[in-house]
C-alpha cells in the first residue's frame, strides 16, 4: 500500500521478499508490514503479533485518510475473485462487466 509509484514499487518488492502480506508505504519508507507468508494469505506469527501488526496498519491508513471502519478490508476484497464491479488479479485491475483491463496510473 502506498501513494506513489515509488512506494507501490517499495511495498510490492518487500512482499515479494516475504513470500505474501501487507506492506504499508510513505515516502520511500516502509511504516509497516504483517508477514503472511503461508501461501501468501496466512501469518504464522502468534496471533497476538499479527493483530498488532493489522492494527498498526489500520492506524497508518487512516492517519493517511481512509474513513473506513477496517480499512484493510477493502485490500482483500478487492482480489477476491467474487467481488462485484472489479477484482485484482495477476493480469492487473479487472472491470468484472466488461472483462476489460483498467489503466490504474492517473497521471
Amino acid at each position: 500500500l502506498g501513494r506513489t509509484l515509488d512506494d507501490l514499487l517499495l511495498a510490492a518488492n518487500r512482499v515479494i521478499e516475504t513470500q505474501g502480506g501487507l506492506v504499508h508505504t510513505r515516502a520511500g519508507e516502509i511504516e509497516c508490514e504483517v508477514s503472511l507468508p503461508l501461501a501468501g494469505l496466512m501469518a504464522t506469527a502468534p496471533f497476538a503479533d499479527t493483530v498488532a501488526g493489522l492494527d498498526l496498519l489500520h492506524e497508518k491508513l487512516r492517519a493517511g485518510g481512509a474513513g473506513w471502519r477496517s480499512p484493510v478490508f477493502f485490500v482483500f476484497w478487492l482480489g477476491m475473485e467474487v467481488a462485484p464491479r472489479y477484482r485484482i488479479t495477476d493480469e492487473g485491475v479487472i472491470d468484472t462487466t466488461t472483462f476489460e483491463t483498467l489503466d490504474v496510473i492517473v497521471r
